[in-house]
């Protein structure tokens, strides 16, 4: 496996789209991504049809998903209040499979409904829901559908204003840990990634974080992505500021809140 991100804060949509998308292409050299991670913040949301098609071109991945954000995590950096484009690319043993979702309601209560898939039971799901009802989406449906299937991702959180909310529309070892304080975190967040390392040989992270942590929660800038980056030996890592992310706890996944939750790519 080779997996690559990249990061630009340019001000022009396209052209952060190109400029992050070639970062992110470099560390594959000639291998095919199978996956990319695309995270935008809101300063291009208006421009998020452009950013997709000029991501697609330059990386020419096989699937994509993504969203867009209120803060975009990238390497050791948390983006927050400037505009960003993420992306992350990875050259994975398996293909990786995109299913869109929607929530359907059946009398007093609903179902998901996927559009399309193929797969036997994933290894793991990334799922950035927006507009359906989140347990649903991330507990109670997965579980039942592929029991013990790890649930990883976050409540999409880029919506400073109606119709800025979007997404862009699996795989290792995983490991969430919980946040009660700015010290505490600190330390749990130190301590499971000192565990999640003995899984195998770091490659790659897509992390999600609560929109309540980065400078709202800790003195310094960029606290969860330093840590991640330092531990994991800098491996390329990219994900977003969420509203309520996605792990599972026991076997179990969860809705959390405060938290940060992280899908951690392993070289057996």
């Amino acid at each position: 496996m080779r997996i690559g991100a990249g990061l630009s804060t340019a001000a022009d949509a396209r052209a952060a789209a190109a400029e992050a998308a070639l970062l992110a292409r470099e560390p594959l050299i000639a291998a095919t991504p199978t996956l990319a991670v695309l995270v935008t913040s809101p300063h291009h949301a208006l421009h998020a049809r452009g950013v997709l098609e000029v991501v697609r071109e330059f990386a020419q991945p096989d699937v994509l998903v993504g969203c867009v954000a209120e803060a975009v995590v990238a390497g050791r950096r948390e983006v927050e209040g400037e505009p960003a484009v993420v992306v992350w690319l990875a050259a994975l043993a398996q293909p990786a499979e995109t299913v869109h979702m929607e929530f359907l309601r059946t009398g007093p209560g609903g179902d998901l409904w996927a559009a399309s898939s193929t797969a036997p039971a994933p290894n793991c799901i990334c799922c950035f829901p927006t507009r359906t009802p989140s347990d649903a989406f991330a507990v109670r449906a997965p579980q039942r559908k592929a029991p013990g299937t790890p649930v990883m991702g976050g409540l999409v959180s880029g919506a400073a204003e109606p119709g800025l909310t979007g997404l862009f529309c699996e795989v290792g070892a995983t490991v969430q840990f919980h946040v009660r304080d700015a010290v505490t975190a600190d330390e749990d967040l130190r301590e499971s990634l000192l565990r999640a390392r003995v899984e195998g040989r770091p490659i790659g992270a897509l992390l999600f974080t609560c929109n309540g942590r980065g400078t709202r929660m800790f003195d310094e800038p960029n606290h969860d992505a330093v840590i991640v980056s330092d531990l994991l030996g800098g491996v390329p890592v990219a994900g977003f500021f969420a509203a309520g992310e996605l792990g599972p706890v026991g076997g179990k996944n969860f809705l959390h809140g405060s938290t940060a939750s992280m899908a951690l790519f392993v070289d057996d």
